[in-house]
């Protein structure tokens, strides 16, 4: 009985119909399975949580496309609070807030999304560190940070440009090429990276 009513509840949850899932939980309470009760409103206030931050971020979205910051900026924070696993609300904050000039608070929020258990996140949060250190002129620690991106996520092309990008501004052009040709390894035939490679003199593959 307890299977029955956990499974069909976790498929309510997963789908979104909370309002169903609750009557599951009330009905495992009512059958004497308090522990799972507990266990499905804990999952279900969860799954609220989560589309509340969802929401939050499409909110966040629309009022910065009309040129709305201090109220995007809010709705991002509201979506970190409502829902502390969504990294990328705070990788959305940070971007907001280095764009904004508000280098603390970006970092502040950077070092939240490193602590994400999904390295597409903390790639992405590698990313945003190696854009705030380009703002502060700082190209040689912003290349680091894009190879950690790199790492992370090795087969987004946007990472090795960076890289490439960062090198170029600290005058190591060996290195910009080194990063095109390791982008070109993970992703050949790039159209992206075969151009930034053409610029850097290097041949077409």
């Amino acid at each position: 009985e307890e299977g029955w009513f956990e499974t069909r509840a976790r498929l309510l949850i997963d789908s979104g119909d909370l309002v169903r899932a609750e009557a599951m939980a009330r009905g495992a309470r009512s059958a004497g399975l308090t522990a799972l009760a507990v266990r499905l409103d804990d999952a279900i206030a969860a799954s609220r949580r989560r589309q509340l931050g969802l929401d939050a971020i499409e909110r966040a979205r629309q009022l910065l496309a009309a040129g709305r910051e201090r109220e995007g900026q809010a709705e991002l924070r509201r979506a970190a609070e409502l829902d502390p696993t969504n990294g990328r609300a705070r990788l959305m904050l940070a971007d907001r807030l280095r764009l904004t000039g508000d280098f603390a608070g970006a970092e502040s929020a950077i070092a939240r999304g490193r602590e994400s258990p999904d390295p597409e996140i903390r790639a992405e949060a590698a990313g945003v560190a190696g854009m705030l250190e380009l703002v502060r002129q700082r190209p040689l620690a912003a290349a680091e940070h894009f190879r950690e991106a790199e790492r992370l996520s090795p087969r987004l092309a946007q990472n090795y440009v960076l890289e490439a990008r960062a090198c170029i501004a600290a005058g190591d052009q060996a290195a910009a090429r080194d990063a095109v040709s390791r982008g070109l390894v993970a992703l050949p035939g790039d159209p992206t990276l075969l151009a930034l490679r053409a610029e850097l003199g290097g041949k077409g593959r």
